[in-house]
């Protein structure tokens, strides 16, 4: 299996990813698909602790 990285110019999101992770640099991430319509997230959102999930995704334990 390759495990190799994808240089950032192949990767968008996740060089996104890596820099908010890094650096706490990037704001936000646009994604464009044929599948869907464009959409924009704050990358800091993926970086959200479970209690701070939509409940619907969470295991009973977070629920309020």
């Amino acid at each position: 299996m390759n495990t190799s990285l994808l240089p950032a110019e192949k990767d968008p999101m996740g060089a996104a990813i890596a820099d908010f992770y890094h650096r706490q640099k990037a704001d936000r991430l646009r994604v464009f698909s044929s599948q869907f319509d464009e959409d924009e997230i704050p990358v800091k959102q993926l970086f959200r602790k479970a209690g701070q999930m939509p409940s619907q995704w969470l295991p009973e334990q977070y629920s309020t």
